[in-house]
């Protein structure tokens, strides 16, 4: 699968209680909806940059503090090292 191939880092979006994850295809770049379990294995199979960033969670202003804290502990649960997940101050617009 295409998207389990090894990249710099993951971004993943939390809007409302919902999950999207960017992702590049031949029609265009942008955050696609996914479900919880799709972004572990994807997480997982990201490498770490320079920097040891492996996941960025970005939140919406409608971002529920639940999903945001789940996706992040489901992540840690399954691996991710928690020093290699970044959780964004800003708010995505």
């Amino acid at each position: 699968d295409r998207d389990l191939r090894r990249v710099e880092h993951r971004a993943i979006l939390v809007d409302g209680r919902h999950y999207s994850v960017w992702r590049k295809t031949r029609k265009g770049n942008g955050y696609f909806l996914a479900e919880l379990a799709e972004l572990i294995p994807l997480a997982l199979n990201t490498k770490r940059n320079d920097a040891g960033l492996r996941v960025r969670i970005l939140r919406s202003e409608s971002a529920r503090v639940t999903a945001w804290q789940k996706l992040q502990s489901e992540l840690v649960q399954a691996g991710v090292p928690a020093e290699s997940i970044v959780l964004t101050k800003d708010l995505v617009k």
